[in-house]
């Protein structure tokens, strides 16, 4: 795991001084990239998942998610990322093995809501890949 801490102050000619903290942590799985950055009270979580390795992905994923709570006590978590996990429900005209797992882990999580976007994010793709949960 990575670590990277750094405090960002705007200019003191600006009528809004900003001090910000930021923590970056890194964390490389087999299948599956999640970057966390911890801004103040909020904590996201980058995640990008190849296609060809989501359904192995999902699950490190679903794991890690499972998780943060332990690791960010009493921080908003906002993920968002291209998990190329695709279901019906959540908004693609095609599944594969990993949408159905990731729809049903957010129906049994009572902790998160999902926001899908409403347009690819590849002109190529039959299907929307990004999601904010």
């Amino acid at each position: 795991m990575q670590t990277q801490t750094r405090d960002e102050e705007s200019s003191s000619e600006s009528p809004l001084v900003l001090s910000l903290s930021l923590t970056r942590n890194t964390v490389t799985l087999p299948f599956v990239e999640i970057v966390t950055i911890q801004v103040c009270d909020m904590v996201f979580v980058g995640t990008y998942i190849p296609d060809g390795r989501t359904l192995e992905g999902i699950q490190q994923w679903i794991s890690t998610m499972d998780t943060l709570e332990e690791s960010f006590p009493n921080k908003a978590v906002v993920a968002l990322g291209d998990l190329n996990c695709r279901a019906r429900t959540l908004g693609h005209s095609r599944v594969n093995e990993s949408g159905p797992i990731l729809d049903t882990w957010i129906q049994v999580s009572d902790k998160f809501d999902v926001y899908l976007f409403t347009e690819p994010t590849r002109t190529a793709s039959q299907g929307l890949l990004d999601v904010v949960i």
